[in-house]
């Protein structure tokens, strides 16, 4: 009994310093903070490739921010009305709700709102403009409704309105899910469905995989087993027929890499191995080392049958290179992607970009103005990612040029750059490789990139100061002795350098 007397003394001696605080709080002269300084947020837009979820999260927050909704989620497309004037009378109409309720935060949530705020330019049409002009004259303009904010979703935030972009506070990117990630949401799939050691390789097929997309295989291999379980008791599902539906998932979804699907060129090596009688676990064999502080950049050469690796030698305190040796059937940028996506796995990596001549000719990027563009939304795009792997084809992309002179001393043959703008764009991003792993955000931005001349590996190895091998340097230091040794001429039996 005396102790919760005693605790009953302690609660009322805090709870009369609290109200004493309280009391002298009120009576102190309160500082004037101007309105002007303090203002709510108008809005936050949502962007990102489709099918990772922009739209489910953006309704269900409007539904638990406790935020007075004038309207239930909306696309944009159910603003668009036949006659002109009409669309935007219904959006000044939706926006101008926020009025009748001044002392409470109110929201329009609309999804897809590029094409209600489309980039303006000179050829826009007059019913762009118009629209965009409603929008922007409730935001902050001479309609401006104070407690109104717009929550909204796109796919295509470099086409859109900048004075719109201007007005949302926040933009938050919405991007594909990593590995780990896609090991959880593959997890789904019963266990007597598939093998545990089947949905690793699978997680690592699913590369640039959206969240609906792997949804969408989940139910694929699910329905497939389900139909050859009633054929078959004893009916399992092997690597090769997970690939084929994963292959038809990305076609589905349209996530290609080059000219085909990852899970479609991940059949195709395996069985080229198969045929050959040197299957192996692409897990076991393709990694990167332990223990090692990467520096982002990769060079692999398919002349001297290696991939080259820097990282930091925190001992010596500088750059070096290790090797690991190809494979006998890794012969082209495709049949590399195997072993490129596994060093994606090690570093859990979201996103994989290709850059390639197959791109461009895709995007139908035949002049310099378009190849460029192509390039700088595809680099913008990794740079979204925390982690993200960017690899460029350097001889399809940029080529090389070799000509042959005759002169008295024999047939030389001198070697040049054939597109020099694409080889400066690409040596520049090569450079803008880091990894910053000291940091809570555990950025990864890899560059990797494939050659197959010897004379293009050299010079944009020179070009991006990438260490060279031990073979190298030792190459290095021979050249650097036979430019010192004197000759001899055979005729004036004279020497030179």
């Amino acid at each position: 009994m005396e102790i919760n007397h005693k605790a009953n003394e302690a609660l009322v001696k805090d709870k009369r310093n609290l109200l004493n605080t309280i009391v002298d709080d009120l009576n102190n002269q309160q500082t004037h903070i101007d309105n002007k300084l303090v203002k709510p947020h108008r809005g936050f837009i949502m962007y990102g490739p489709p099918g990772t979820g922009k739209s489910h999260i953006m309704s269900q927050l409007a539904k638990k921010i406790g935020i007075a909704m004038l309207g239930p989620p909306l696309a944009a497309g159910e603003l668009e009305r036949p006659l002109v004037g009409q669309s935007e009378a219904v959006i000044l109409d939706l926006c101008s709700r926020g009025n009748r309720l001044p002392y409470l935060m109110c929201c329009v949530s609309i999804d897809e709102i590029d094409s209600l705020a489309p980039r303006r330019d000179e050829d826009s049409s007059e019913g762009k403009v118009a629209k965009i002009s409603v929008l922007l004259s409730v935001l902050e303009g001479i309609k401006d409704v104070p407690n109104l904010m717009f929550f909204s979703a796109t796919n295509r935030l470099h086409m859109m309105d900048e004075a719109f972009l201007r007005r949302m506070s926040g933009k938050f990117f919405v991007g594909r899910p990593s590995s780990g990630a896609r090991k959880r949401i593959l997890n789904a799939i019963p266990r007597n469905m598939i093998d545990p050691s089947l949905r690793e390789k699978l997680a690592s097929a699913t590369t640039n995989f959206s969240g609906a997309a792997l949804s969408a295989l989940n139910r694929s291999i699910a329905v497939h087993y389900i139909s050859q379980r009633r054929v078959n008791k004893n009916y399992k599902i092997e690597y090769e027929e997970a690939l084929l539906q994963a292959d038809r998932t990305a076609r589905q979804y349209q996530i290609f890499l080059g000219l085909d699907t990852l899970p479609r060129l991940l059949k195709r090596n395996y069985d080229s191995s198969k045929r050959l009688g040197t299957s192996q676990n692409s897990n076991d064999i393709f990694h990167l080392k332990d223990n090692c502080h990467f520096t982002g950049k990769i060079i692999i050469s398919l002349s001297n049958r290696s991939a080259r690796i820097e990282y930091i030698d925190l001992k010596r305190n500088n750059k070096k290179v290790y090797e690991d040796n190809l494979n006998h059937n890794e012969e082209s940028v495709q049949q590399l992607l195997e072993r490129i996506t596994n060093y994606g796995n090690d570093r859990n990596v979201q996103l994989l970009q290709l850059i390639d001549l197959n791109l461009l000719s895709s995007k139908g990027a035949y002049d310099e103005k378009k190849i460029f563009e192509t390039l700088k939304e595809r680099y913008d795009e990794c740079m979204e990612y925390k982690r993200s792997m960017i690899i460029y084809d350097l001889d399809s992309l940029i080529g090389v040029n070799q000509s042959e002179s005759q002169s008295s001393m024999g047939t030389s043959t001198s070697s040049s750059v054939v597109h020099q703008a694409l080889y400066i764009y690409v040596t520049s991003r090569f450079r803008e490789a880091v990894i910053e792993t000291n940091t809570k955000s555990n950025v990864e931005k890899w560059s990797i990139a494939v050659v197959r001349d010897p004379f293009l590996l050299k010079k944009f190895s020179q070009d991006v100061e990438f260490p060279r091998t031990d073979r190298e340097e030792e190459e290095y230091k021979e050249e650097q002795r036979k430019e010192k040794e004197l000759i001899k001429c055979i005729k004036c039996r004279d020497f030179f350098y």
